[in-house]
């Protein structure tokens, strides 16, 4: 093999090793989602959905109620935006310059897919006459914005903790991830199929943000 053919192989070598996804756990997150979201523009919500409402809020503890809101409060509107940038530039500003131009710009781009899929499927928030509406808002209801950000947010911080050796501060980093499905459900903003989505959608996201993540570190080693 000549130099030439030998670089070339260890080129496309280095290639596929870099465009190595989990193909059929994302190809299945796709397909359910889409299968979701047709579902969530014909119906303003399933059985089940009342069904899981309606036993979240039967949970009435005050301290329930506070961790229900808190858990929600840094995707409201305004505060994803300056909560996820606070984030990234605290990234850049520890020396992590690549991990957080890759939070800022996943974590945006994720916000307009969110809001396009919202537009396209254009389904309505819960009816307070169905279930208890703590908070309302403007925009459609599926697929849910919070938890969407919160899966590609604090997924990437904890990814970003995992590899670096700290397991407390990904399992930190994790909880938010749990606790904002419930919630939205709980605070009465969305069903559950809408969080479900959201959960999906934000996985089908936070792959590539880690994906792009790892080629950057790798074009750095190499150069």
């Amino acid at each position: 093999m000549s130099l030439h053919n030998g670089a070339g192989f260890l080129m496309c070598a280095r290639i596929r090793r870099c465009l190595r996804l989990p193909a059929l756990p994302l190809c299945a997150a796709g397909l359910t989602l889409l299968l979701l979201a047709i579902g969530a523009s014909r119906h303003p919500y399933f059985q089940w959905d009342l069904s899981v409402s309606t036993a979240i809020q039967e949970v009435s503890h005050p301290a329930f109620h506070a961790l229900m809101y808190w858990s929600s409060y840094p995707g409201n509107q305004l505060n994803a935006w300056i909560f996820g940038l606070a984030v990234g530039i605290a990234l850049i500003l520890t020396r992590r310059g690549r991990e957080g131009l890759v939070l800022l710009a996943g974590t945006s781009s994720g916000a307009l897919v969110n809001a396009v899929l919202k537009v396209l499927v254009d389904r309505p928030r819960p009816d307070e006459t169905l279930i208890q509406v703590w908070i309302d808002y403007p925009a459609a209801s599926f697929p849910s914005g919070h938890v969407m950000f919160y899966v590609q947010l604090f997924g990437f911080l904890c990814w970003i903790a995992w590899r670096s050796g700290r397991p407390v501060a990904a399992l930190l980093s994790g909880v938010p991830v749990l606790l904002v499905g419930p919630s939205r459900v709980y605070l009465g903003a969305h069903w559950a199929s809408d969080v479900l989505g959201g959960y999906l959608g934000g996985v089908l996201w936070l792959v590539p943000m880690i994906w792009l993540q790892q080629v950057l570190e790798r074009r750095s080693r190499s150069s």
